[in-house]
């Protein structure tokens, strides 16, 4: 694992957007659970990728934060100083950015230390 190798920390970013009052992550959300519910299950989703990694020799927290993501995941990166960002890609095909995602490009484009992509 690269962090691992590098004795670097991890902070792993799960960003979600509201639409029209309502909350919608980008990935699919059981409809008519409250906001709550739906924050709650982020977070146990995140404990458990963390509680996967304890037993590697570095550190790692999860962080859910609302908004639109590439601005969440430039905003974090420098509220944090981190040395790299790296943001999985999954472009749907026929979409301007072929292989990258929308959200993607905007980090690599915005953010101000390496960006490291990889597959999703």
């Amino acid at each position: 694992m690269l962090a691992e190798n590098l004795h670097a920390g991890v902070q792993l970013l799960h960003v979600y957007q509201r639409s029209a009052g309502h909350s919608i992550p980008f990935s699919k959300r059981p409809y008519g659970q409250s906001e709550d519910k739906i924050t709650a299950h982020y977070h146990a989703q995140l404990d458990q990728i963390i509680a996967r990694y304890a037993e590697h020799n570095m550190s790692i927290e999860g962080v859910l934060t609302e908004g639109p993501a590439w601005e969440r995941i430039v905003a974090k990166a420098k509220e944090l100083t981190v040395d790299m960002t790296v943001i999985g890609r999954n472009g749907r095909a026929g979409s301007s950015q072929l292989f990258v995602g929308n959200a993607t490009t905007r980090v690599v484009k915005h953010e101000t230390v390496p960006v490291l992509t990889v597959r999703a």
